[in-house]
This record gives structure tokens, C-alpha cells and sequence, in this order.
């Protein structure tokens, strides 16, 4: 599972946190924590999966854990939804939404492949390779996505006066142990 641990392992060792603990919307340091909370919420659902797809061979037990993945992108996506604008801006919003659907379709259509075709590379060659190829589209899709939302990130948070502060929760250090040890 190197690719996919380094997919998710890209998504979220970029982690950045703000020195507050505000849920307060109308603030935006507070607008900035509640993304960043559902963020964090997908970095668990991220890990999960990936820690369950690279131990195991049982496809039922890593469809599950995609299925929990997808239902956990499905609920910050409503969640970010339904954030109001912050001073009559929705750009930050907008775009932590897209992510957040772009992420959905990767982990609907791309790894839905990567999981019908991992019980076969057991004994097929082809199949192997046709695994890693679709793990490297999967990541350059993922690799794009991160990127324009981490612009939108810090676009927000230039233009609101807020200093962020690269911060490597443990799970991030966990995934970052892992995609150099796989990687």
C-alpha cells in the first residue's frame, strides 16, 4: 500500500494548526478551527483505512474501512456545507468543499479499483502493475487536490491576518513513519 500511504500521508503531514481553540464562526481564527477539526476528524477516518488496507488481504474488512472512509468525507462535507460565509466570503469554504469532494470521488472510484484488483495481484503480474499504476494516478489526483485547497488555506489566512504554524499531530507523524518505512 505504498502509494496509498503516501496519498494519505500527503493529505495530512501539511496539518496546520491554530494557536486557539475558538469554535466561534464569526471569528477567523474560529472559522479556520472548525475546518481544520473536520480535517482532523477525515486524518482518524484516513488512517483507519489506510492502516486496515495495508495489513490485510481480507477484501471485505478493507471495503468496510473504504466505506467508513467515504461516510466520514460524506459528513465533514456537510458539515463544511453548511458553514456560513465569513464576511460575505465563501472562498475558503468553497474550496475546503471541493477538496473535500474531490477526496470523496477519489476514495469512491479509485479505490474501489485499487481494492478489486489487490486480491488478484496476489497471483497476477499484470494485475500488480495495473494496481501501482492506478495508486499513482490516485496520488497525483490527491497530490492536486491537497494543493489548490492548502492555497486556499493559506490565502484565508494572509488575507485574515493569521500567522499559521506547521504542527505534526501524532497521527500525522504516524503517517509520515509509514510512507518512509513503505515508501
Amino acid at each position: 500500500m505504498k502509494t496509498t500511504t503516501y496519498i494519505l500521508g500527503a493529505l495530512w503531514c501539511l496539518m496546520t494548526t491554530i494557536n486557539t481553540y475558538a469554535q466561534d464562526t464569526t471569528t477567523a481564527i474560529g472559522y479556520m478551527q472548525v475546518i481544520t477539526d473536520q480535517q482532523q476528524y477525515l486524518m482518524q477516518k484516513s488512517w483507519n483505512y489506510m492502516h486496515t488496507a495495508a495489513h490485510s488481504f481480507d477484501i471485505d474488512k478493507i471495503t468496510k474501512a473504504q466505506k467508513e472512509l467515504i461516510r466520514g468525507v460524506e459528513k465533514s462535507l456537510v458539515n463544511i456545507k453548511s458553514m456560513p460565509d465569513f464576511n460575505e466570503d465563501t472562498s475558503y469554504r468553497d474550496a475546503t468543499a471541493d477538496y473535500f469532494e474531490s477526496m470523496l470521488m477519489v476514495f469512491k472510484k479509485e479505490y474501489k479499483k485499487m481494492i478489486d484488483l489487490k486480491e488478484v495481484t496476489l497471483t497476477s503480474y499484470n494485475a500488480m502493475v495495473n494496481y501501482l499504476e492506478l495508486q499513482n494516478l490516485a496520488n497525483q489526483k490527491m497530490d492536486s487536490y491537497f494543493d489548490d485547497f492548502n492555497s486556499a488555506h493559506e490565502t484565508f489566512a494572509n488575507a485574515n491576518g493569521i500567522t499559521l504554524i506547521n504542527y505534526h499531530t501524532e497521527l500525522a507523524q504516524k503517517i509520515k513513519k509509514s510512507v518512509a518505512v513503505i515508501g
